[in-house]
């Protein structure tokens, strides 16, 4: 009965707990991914810092919601790529009685990389966007450090 329980306990296990995917969480192997995971990432939760680069994965022709901190505003994008290989589209929506603002990005290819800089009215966001047809994000947000009362 004990190595019954054992046993499930390990399948349970294993189907629980998340993989370590080295293309989402910036160690080194990223550009191995694609032999060795297929899989797409719901929402990725960064926790941010101004001096992070954060990799924004795409599927080919699907879309990853760039989503920032309700009331935040984008002021600016600047984007460095060959643009026939990415759409990029600013959209507004709410979250409660805030406005939230949203990046939609899309890759044509899987095999392409860009940088972008979003400038908004509170922070500055340092991306790398890569199209990946075996490891993708839906969804992008960040976790914030609480803010004082007199920020």
């Amino acid at each position: 009965m004990r190595q019954i329980m054992t046993a499930l306990l390990l399948a349970a296990a294993m189907i629980v707990l998340p993989q370590r995917i080295p293309a989402l969480s910036g160690e080194p192997g990223d550009s191995a991914c694609a032999h060795r995971y297929h899989t797409g990432v719901q929402t990725m939760q960064y926790d941010y810092d101004q001096d992070v680069v954060f990799n924004v994965y795409t599927y080919p022709r699907g879309m990853t919601d760039v989503a920032f901190e309700p009331g935040e505003r984008i002021l600016q994008h600047v984007f460095a790529g060959r643009n026939e290989n990415w759409t990029i589209r600013e959209v507004s929506g709410t979250s409660g009685m805030n406005v939230q603002e949203h990046l939609f990005v899309s890759s044509s290819r899987h095999d392409c990389m860009a940088s972008m800089i979003v400038v908004t009215d509170r922070r500055t966001y340092h991306l790398t966007l890569c199209g990946n047809a075996d490891a993708w994000m839906d969804r992008v947000e960040w976790n914030y450090p609480l803010r004082s009362d007199d920020e």
